[in-house]
């Protein structure tokens, strides 16, 4: 059996057996396939780097086991919502961070799902969604992000898209859920990225999110099943375009032409209600993690813009 050298976790010779025969596919599926991205993760020997997993693993366990029942806004989505909601910066609504890396609609859904059994229902209360247009088709359980889903599935209970190879990676989330201690580093959700994972150049980067602009039905289903579900609990939900750095905005405009920065408009095309679009909001190069996310200074900012406006759009709420 193989050994991870960072916790004393184990694989067995089936698993390695299984982690190997991907690998051994790999070279004849098509690069950019959803089985091609599949067994490139599934081939993996580890999540990602042990410490950075750990890190997200009890951040993910947190903002399920310590959910506050008196929150007022639940704040769902991916990376950029992670890092972009800094509730302990809202003076007047108590806000909830639930986003997690390269989360999707599907993914979104299980996240709300989840924490609605312990959120009691009362006047006041919203959703707000982080809303990226590559996310209808992220998928990210075929990502390299897919660590995600395996937390998910074992702390909310999520579907696998498919099990293939999910059973190793499993066994090593519920080992760090087992063993490690809980941090003190997450508030109400929320931590500082204190990521130093070397991002790829900046073009690259957003050509490989903007892949991903289309809308396949069986995937914007998901954000329907996720307003169902809101409404029918008698909450807002409310649909937020987290900020974007200027220099991907650039990038974005002069790869994504003739449509450039319109290209939000499929999203208003395809998804119901209107969206709180905070895309280009101006904030300081020195308040940024990197392109797209921002650092813990810049989400206290952002997170001020948006409980005012969600005050101005929704006067009942917090009530």
């Amino acid at each position: 059996m193989g050994e991870d050298k960072y916790c004393g976790w184990r694989e067995t010779f089936g698993e390695r057996a299984t982690r190997h025969l991907c690998k051994v596919l790999i070279p004849f599926t098509p690069h950019r396939s959803r089985f091609g991205r599949l067994l490139r993760t599934r081939g993996k020997t580890r999540l990602g780097l042990f410490p950075w997993l750990c890190s997200g693993v009890d951040r993910a366990r947190q903002v399920f086991e310590a959910f506050d029942p008196e929150t007022q806004v639940l704040a769902l989505g991916t990376s950029h919502i992670e890092f972009g909601i800094r509730p302990d910066a809202a003076a007047r609504l108590r806000f909830w961070n639930a986003g997690f890396p390269s989360c999707d609609w599907r993914m979104t859904y299980f996240v709300y799902a989840h924490l609605r059994e312990r959120w009691p229902k009362r006047g006041g209360q919203c959703v707000a969604v982080g809303e990226d247009f590559w996310l209808p088709v992220l998928q990210a359980e075929y990502s390299v992000a897919f660590w995600v889903a395996v937390a998910l599935h074992c702390l909310a209970g999520m579907p696998y898209r498919t099990r293939l190879g999910m059973g190793r990676h499993e066994r090593l989330v519920r080992h760090i859920l087992d063993t490690l201690p809980r941090r003190a580093n997450v508030v109400r959700g929320f931590r500082d990225n204190q990521s130093e994972e070397q991002l790829v150049d900046l073009p690259v980067r957003v050509s490989r999110h903007i892949r991903f602009l289309r809308y396949a039905p069986e995937e914007v289903c998901w954000f329907n099943r996720l307003r169902e579900s809101v409404e029918a609990d008698g909450r807002a939900l409310v649909r937020v375009r987290p900020p974007l750095r200027a220099d991907y905005l650039a990038e974005l405009e002069r790869q994504c032409r003739p449509q450039g920065l319109e290209a939000w408009k499929l999203m208003d095309a395809v998804l119901p209600g209107k969206a709180l679009d905070y895309t280009a909001l101006a904030i300081p190069e020195a308040l940024w993690h990197d392109a797209d996310h921002l650092g813990a200074r810049g989400a206290a900012v952002f997170t001020k813009r948006l409980e005012e406006a969600l005050l101005r759009e929704y006067p009942g709420l917090g009530g």
